[in-house]
């Protein structure tokens, strides 16, 4: 009887820990920012959601012919790092309570400025990124659109 008990908890732990990460990889595909001037691909690694932009309006500078590199990144051995596949969010971490993605941070390759950040879907198709510093208060949101795969 005590191991029917055990298996029966073993097992409603691992439906309620796939229905988790099936709830939080609802984040994971390809998104448009708001001004539509780049995509980002969202993914899962580890546990933590992460942010690559896949394409940007203008990666190519027409002067040079060069791709766009991330010239103002504070730290130096970074700033030949071309813009396009940049890491642009890193480390959120799915709340199941809120529904949110959290305690992850954001860069912003046009100012070369990191924020905190958590997202939060709106719709199946509209996500809600809002980067901050210190507190969510001080902060941006911004309402990406999900792209069809």
């Amino acid at each position: 009887m005590v191991k029917m008990l055990l298996y029966c908890l073993l097992l409603m732990f691992m439906l309620s820990s796939n229905s988790l990460t099936k709830d939080a990889d609802q984040i994971v595909g390809n998104w448009l920012t708001e001004k539509k001037n780049s995509k980002v691909r969202i993914f899962e690694s580890g546990g933590k959601y992460y942010g690559k932009i896949s394409w940007v309006e203008e990666s190519i500078d027409p002067q040079t012919g060069e791709p766009y590199l991330d010239i103002l990144n504070p730290d130096k051995s970074k700033r030949d790092t071309p813009v396009f596949n940049l890491l642009v969010m890193k480390d959120f971490i799915y709340n199941n309570a809120n529904q949110t993605w959290e305690n992850g941070t954001v860069y912003n390759a046009m100012t070369g400025k990191t924020y905190s950040g958590y997202m939060k879907l709106s719709t199946s198709n509209k996500l809600k990124l809002r980067g901050y510093i210190g507190i969510p208060i001080f902060g941006r949101t911004d309402l990406w659109t999900r792209l069809k795969e």
